[in-house]
């Protein structure tokens, strides 16, 4: 009994991924316009939109329905004037099909070239911990008025009291000159330099000058956060090494070709 309730679950089954395959297929060849002779079929949108049916995230179908017919509109009527002949579209058309090719060739060279995870934990394993830093700053127009408010806060004077009254910055003043945690790398590099030699809770002695004025800087606070796990950093793991592997393989390019760069 069980070998025959086994055999028609599979025959079910198989008819019924039979009649997805089917009804995929038909809907992908639906018919959306007609353009004098040439259709517009259901898989020409989702090739124009580029999003996989179903997706959460659906644009206007009208809109991008008729923005497929004038676009057809328009290309039908290029056709019949042969601007598909005209040396300016030829040229144009050489240069997209240049880039694609480059693309494609890149794209079959990684997938000869798979990624493995011993690569990518290799890589991952580079990543160190991030520092970040709690801070708050005040802005002022001169340096004579950031060294003021220096001599005022070494007097006692509350730090976040005087970045409300007196900060250029309109964003962090109304929170007493605070800017959260930043990295470093998120901050002025005039000011990363001094922060990174500066203890918990110590401020500025002297102005910080940077593109947008002059600085007073607090630093409330450090916190080392450990790096992104392996899973979270993949993507950006995969992007690193494949750059690595493009380096090389131009590299190697250049070595079996002929390159002479004559204006650097």
């Amino acid at each position: 009994m069980y070998k025959h309730w086994l055999v028609g679950s599979l025959l079910v089954g198989a008819i019924s991924f039979h009649g997805m395959v089917i009804q995929a297929e038909e809907t992908s060849a639906t018919v959306l316009a007609t353009v004098n002779d040439k259709t517009i079929t259901q898989q020409d949108y989702n090739d124009y939109v580029g999003i996989p049916p179903g997706a959460p995230s659906q644009p206007n179908q009208e809109f991008v329905i008729n923005d497929l017919v004038n676009r057809e509109l328009v290309v039908q009527e290029a056709l019949k004037q042969n601007l598909d002949k005209d040396d300016g579209f030829l040229k144009i058309l050489e240069k997209l099909k240049s880039r694609a090719l480059f693309e494609f060739a890149m794209e079959k060279y990684y997938e000869k070239h798979p990624l493995g995870d011993e690569r990518l934990r290799e890589e991952h394993n580079k990543f160190k911990p991030i520092s970040q830093y709690k801070i708050r700053h005040i802005l002022l127009k001169t340096r004579d008025e950031a060294l003021a408010t220096i001599a005022e806060i070494q007097q006692g004077k509350d730090f976040a009291q005087l970045a409300m009254q007196r900060s250029l910055d309109p964003t962090s003043r109304q929170r007493g000159g605070d800017l959260g945690w930043l990295t470093k790398e998120q901050m002025f590099e005039q000011i990363a330099q001094v922060v990174a030699g500066m203890g918990k809770g110590t401020f500025t002695t002297q102005a910080i000058q940077t593109q947008v004025g002059w600085h007073v800087v607090l630093l409330e606070d450090m916190r080392e956060l450990p790096p992104v796990q392996f899973e979270a950093a993949r993507p950006q793991l995969s992007a690193i090494v494949r750059n690595e592997m493009a380096q090389a393989h131009f590299a190697e390019l250049k070595k079996q070709g002929k390159v002479e760069i004559t204006k650097k």
